[in-house]
This record gives C-alpha cells, structure tokens and sequence, in this order.
C-alpha cells in the first residue's frame, strides 16, 4: 500500500491483524489537486508524511468509532488537516476508507487551511457541517468508483467545505504531545535496528515515564509500544526479504539482522501475520526479481 502514496507523500504501514492484508489505492489527479482513496480491509497503523510544498486534508469516507487519527477518535464529519512538512499517524480498523486531498501551498483551498491549521494547531481536527461532509465524501467515492466524475469541481466543494468548517473542540495539545512521543521511539528504533530495546530505554528516550509511553502507544495506535515494535520488526523483514534479488543472504540472516534470534518462533510469528512462511516470501522475491534472460547468439 505504501508504494502507492503519491504527491509526494510518503506512507509507512503495520497491520495488526494476522492475515493477508488487502485493500485499494486509488489517485486521480485533478486541475489543482490531487486525490488519494484508501480502503484497508485488515487493521493497520499507518504514518503519512506531507512533503514542504503541499498541504494534505484527510477526509474519512467509511470510519468506524474506534479509528484514532493523530491520538484523537474520529468522526465522520472531522478531516484531519497536515501542514506542509508535517507527520500524522492513525490507526484504521478494518474496513476504513479515507482519502487524501492535496493542494499546493498558496492555493485558495491551502490559505484556507492555513487558516484553520492555526486555529487547531499543525495537524489537527476540523468539523465539517454534516451535509457539506455527506457531499464531499459522496464526491469522493464517485471519483473512485469512475476516476471522473463530469460536473463535480473537487476543488470548489472542497473550498465550500473549508469556508464553514470549524476546529473540533478537543484537547489538541496533548494529542499532538503523544504522536510526538511515537515519533521519537520510531525515530530511535530505525536508528538501532536489530538491537534489543527495552521499554525502560525507550521511555528514557522519549523523555516520558514508562507509563506515559504505554499510553501514548495505545492513544495513538490502540497496542503496547513492545507489540506495535515487533509488528514493525515483522515489516521490516518482510520487506528486506521481498527485495531479495539473487542467491545471497538466507533468512536466517535477515532475522537475525532485525534482532529475531529465535527463529523456529520467528516463523511462527511471521507465517501467522503474513499468511506465508518467511522462505515462500524469499523464494518468490527470487524469482519475481531475476534479471532478464539474455539472448543467445
């Protein structure tokens, strides 16, 4: 899914649930903005970066009550405003779809958030009224059941939805104090991949108690900092063993390489999460990624 993030965005992702994630990523692009639809059929914590040039509104088209955007629950009429530059990190029970406006830094729909990212600070929550919320999402979802749709001007009912929204009362400050907290134990954690780290040492470097950082994980992704981390670790092999282009470097060594030395449990927990044996995920990064076959003479 991460690979599909577009605009300039970037996108990283851990599911939660052990099965094969599925799910849909849809851009279309616009005269002035751009759309991103994302439907998520497993739970997934995800983080999504907005580059300097761009401003992101999330909007959510199907959510349910228990989705945390940016530590805060989400209600279908709230989209969630990403300043240039800034992170914002959710988790999306299964079944969510949202999407991802973008529009550059200057537009008339970017003043407007600038505008109101000031009122609920960098990333923070907007209320639409009901019925301009109800629009915007059914335009969204037109678009992404026909990449067009003829007489829908995104960028106009977008500017329509701005001029009356209002910043969600809520408690702005110290929601954005524990997405930074996650950030600054993933930060360190690619920092020392594969090195044990303990909740002890991960609290000393988010400069909270053990206790704060617990419930700054569970604010923001609703699981233990230690179970989101192996999660992560999980990913990560994944991902180091899906780029696997030649005979070189075994499992083993890429577990251990990301700190699983139990490997018999490893497996277990890897095949439990992904639906397949981490040697199946090796073989078939092999042969997806051969160099082409030369030509004989």
């Amino acid at each position: 899914m991460a690979a599909a993030v577009a605009d300039g965005l970037t996108a990283e992702y851990v599911q939660l649930e052990p099965r094969p994630f599925t799910g849909q990523w849809t851009t279309i692009y616009t005269s002035k903005t751009v759309v991103q639809i994302a439907r998520e059929d497993v739970a997934v914590v995800r983080r999504l970066r907005v580059p300097r040039k761009r401003w992101a509104l999330i909007v959510p088209i199907t959510v349910s009550p228990s989705a945390r955007w940016n530590a805060s629950s989400i209600r279908p009429q709230d989209a969630l405003i990403c300043a240039p530059g800034t992170e914002c990190f959710a988790f999306d029970p299964a079944g969510t779809r949202f999407a991802v406006i973008t529009v550059e830094t200057g537009s008339a729909a970017a003043r407007r958030l600038l505008t109101l990212g000031a009122d609920c600070a960098p990333s923070g929550v907007a209320t639409l009224r009901e019925e301009d919320a109800w629009s915007l999402a059914n335009a969204l979802v037109m678009l992404a059941t026909r990449l067009r749709t003829r007489g829908t001007d995104i960028g106009r009912l977008l500017r329509g939805c701005l001029a009356r929204a209002v910043p969600r009362n809520m408690q702005i400050e110290a929601a954005v104090g524990r997405s930074e907290i996650v950030r600054r134990v993933e930060e360190f954690c690619r920092q020392h991949v594969g090195e044990p780290l303990s909740i002890a040492k991960l609290s000393s470097v988010a400069g909270v108690s053990e206790r704060s950082l617990r419930n700054a994980f569970y604010d923001v992704y609703t699981t233990s900092p230690k179970r989101y981390l192996k999660l992560w670790q999980l990913h990560r092999v994944r991902r180091a063993l899906r780029s696997a282009t030649g005979e070189e470097g075994t499992v083993t060594d890429v577990a251990t390489l990301h700190g699983f030395y139990e490997l018999g449990r490893f497996a277990g927990e890897y095949k439990a999460l992904f639906g397949e044996a981490p040697s199946q995920t090796l073989q078939k990064a092999r042969t997806r990624n051969l160099p082409p076959a030369l030509g004989v003479a």
